[in-house]
């Protein structure tokens, strides 16, 4: 766990539709873990990322923040399903500046092109300053073959 997260949230859902929900998380409670102190990042300059937020020496870090989740899972067309996750967490004792404030966007598209074959594509953006002062994006594109033995 170099670095290992734990979140617990007490807040309110609202599901509106089967395939989109939020939830408010007033109450929210984030754990950073560096448990490999070989994993310790020892950089001395003033603007460096150190250790995800913990401190040198210590293995965990507490937060508590205000979260706000959305998600979307639909089938918008036939054999198409779309997948969208926002994440927002705000520490409370950081909120002076809207840089300060994680966020993460998931995003899946997957679709059945035939019944051997289907495809989906993979976007991921993180905005963390513990982690990266600037934005981290992923992107993947599988192709995959389906064969049922049964």
């Amino acid at each position: 766990m170099a670095p290992g997260y734990l979140t617990q949230s007490i807040g309110l859902e609202y599901k509106p539709v089967d395939y989109f929900w939020i939830r408010f998380g007033a109450g929210t409670i984030r754990q950073t873990f560096i448990l490999d102190r070989e994993q310790y990042k020892k950089d001395d300059s003033p603007d460096a990322i150190k250790n995800y937020g913990v401190s040198i020496g210590k293995k965990v870090r507490n937060e508590v923040a205000f979260q706000f989740i959305s998600n979307f899972d639909k089938d918008i067309m036939t054999n198409i399903n779309l997948k969208v996750r926002y994440m927002m967490f705000a520490n409370y004792e950081l909120l002076n500046s809207f840089n300060n404030i994680d966020q993460r966007v998931d995003l899946v598209l997957t679709a059945k092109v035939n019944k051997y074959i289907s495809t989906s594509l993979t976007g991921l953006l993180i905005y963390d300053r513990n982690q990266d002062k600037d934005a981290q994006i992923s992107q993947v594109l599988a192709i995959g073959i389906v064969y049922k033995l049964l």
